[in-house]
């Protein structure tokens, strides 16, 4: 294992700070099959549009990111702490 990484979620959204994307532009149209499979995203569980949501937030990282779609973790704030000899 390489790290924690977080992922972004509408329920836990209060102190998320996007630190990595991932550009997931060629994969979206498989998410978006994979997701519909899940009851919460129906609608089964809950009116909160899952589905409409999570798609916006991806063309908005993938904006930030400079990319069509994106995805955005963050990480625990020890594992941000970069040393080096000089300015990468």
């Amino acid at each position: 294992m390489r790290g924690i990484y977080y992922a972004e979620n509408w329920e836990d959204a209060e102190g998320f700070q996007p630190y990595l994307y991932v550009n997931i532009s060629d994969e979206l149209d498989q998410w978006r099959q994979s997701v519909r499979n899940y009851e919460f995203v129906r609608g089964g569980i809950s009116s909160f549009p899952y589905l409409d949501y999570y798609e916006a937030l991806a063309r908005i990282r993938g904006a930030e990111a400079r990319r069509k779609y994106a995805v955005s973790f963050d990480l625990d704030p020890s594992s941000k702490k970069v040393i080096g000899d000089s300015l990468p």
